[in-house]
């Protein structure tokens, strides 16, 4: 096992910042109201990674041009979809 794996599978990486929200209903009202404007909000504020938390689900949010790169070159690897989609 080489050092990269070693430190992955002894410490685990923490937590996309969540994105901002009020209690029971996290961020649902102002993504209800203007998805793509808080969408981009978030991005700006939190990054190309962060969750949204919303009742029920919290939800991982991977953007930007670096993210749709790494998706679209190393995503069946690393991510998976299967939970969300129910597959």
């Amino acid at each position: 096992m080489d050092h990269a794996t070693e430190v992955a599978v002894k410490r685990p990486l923490p937590s996309p910042p969540p994105s901002r929200g009020i209690p029971l209903l996290g961020s649902a009202l102002p993504l209800l109201r203007d998805p793509l404007g808080f969408l981009r909000e978030q991005y700006a504020e939190l990054g190309p990674v962060f969750d949204l938390v919303t009742p029920g689900r919290n939800i991982s949010v991977i953007a930007g041009t670096g993210a749709n790169r790494f998706v679209a070159t190393q995503g069946r690897d690393c991510l998976a979809s299967g939970p969300f989609w129910g597959a």
